[in-house]
């Protein structure tokens, strides 16, 4: 089970869990969100969604990861292709299941970021940009989720960009740190296109339009100067890693992408208590 474990990348998928957890208690501002039945199943239906996506990304991924990351369980033959293919096909199944007991809003959302994340996995090495716009799409996509389920629109609605321009930030970084075994197998990513110095500075970019966005709330009084100052703080903690992955982004591209999940953890918490 350990290699199966890997597959799913368990620390991502509470990550979708837990910010369906909070993001439901955000948006009924309750306790009882909790222990709300429809808030546990979207959480864990996320949860299932999460690993299927990270298991058929894999599933495709493997002949690039036999360059990048050759420590891998499918790549070292720990597991078998087609079990990892399976493997996928019954988390999302189980995702989708969970889900239908919701509402077929949450039904419908389920099972249409279930198919775009196995758009990501087969198309996205041949266009990688796309496949960047896909993936931040389907993690701000967990905000929609959650407003399909508790019919409160505030303050979620204020939360979607930020959170799709801090993982457009965290993609193309992830592009230049995987950009030897993408020269392989795909031109398109955007470091091979516009080099790896300019893609770094268009990954801080969006990092800052994020955080630009992600303030904005605070000055329409929607989150209180706790919620400012975790903000702050994070953004502090971040610039150190910004400032090193822009001298050499390619040695650093792995800890300034790890700093920007850091800061969406953060973020998560400002909200919580903002």
């Amino acid at each position: 089970m350990k290699e199966y474990i890997e597959v799913i990348r368990p620390v991502n998928c509470f990550m979708f869990f837990f910010a369906g957890l909070f993001s439901c208690y955000v948006a009924l501002k309750t306790i009882d969100a909790f222990i709300d039945y429809r808030v546990l199943m979207a959480s864990i239906s996320l949860f299932f969604i999460s690993a299927g996506g990270h298991a058929i990304n894999d599933y495709f991924d493997v002949k690039v990861d036999k360059i990048n990351r050759p420590k891998k369980a499918l790549v070292s033959g720990e597991i078998k292709l087609n079990n990892v293919l399976i493997f996928s096909i019954i988390l999302f199944f189980i995702a989708i299941i969970i889900s239908c007991l919701i509402n077929l809003r949450a039904l419908s959302l389920s099972l249409f970021m279930s198919i775009l994340l196995v758009f990501y996995g087969k198309y996205s090495k041949m266009i990688k940009s796309l496949g960047n716009i896909i993936i931040s799409s389907v993690v701000s996509l967990i905000l929609v989720y959650i407003i399909f389920i508790t019919d409160r629109i505030f303050p979620l609605i204020w939360i979607i960009l930020p959170v799709f321009f801090v993982n457009m930030s965290r993609e193309i970084a992830k592009d230049i740190e995987d950009v030897k075994g993408d020269r392989l197998i795909s031109k398109s990513s955007l470091p091979l296109k516009l080099g790896i110095k300019v893609s770094s500075m268009i990954s801080i970019l969006f990092f800052i339009i994020a955080f630009v966005l992600a303030c904005i709330p605070y000055f329409f009084n929607v989150f209180n100067y706790q919620y400012f100052l975790i903000l702050l703080i994070s953004l502090i903690l971040l610039l150190y890693t910004s400032k090193n992955f822009l001298k050499q982004p390619q040695k650093n591209a792995n800890i300034y992408q790890k700093s920007l999940k850091v800061w969406m953890i953060l973020g998560l918490i400002a909200i919580l208590v903002g």
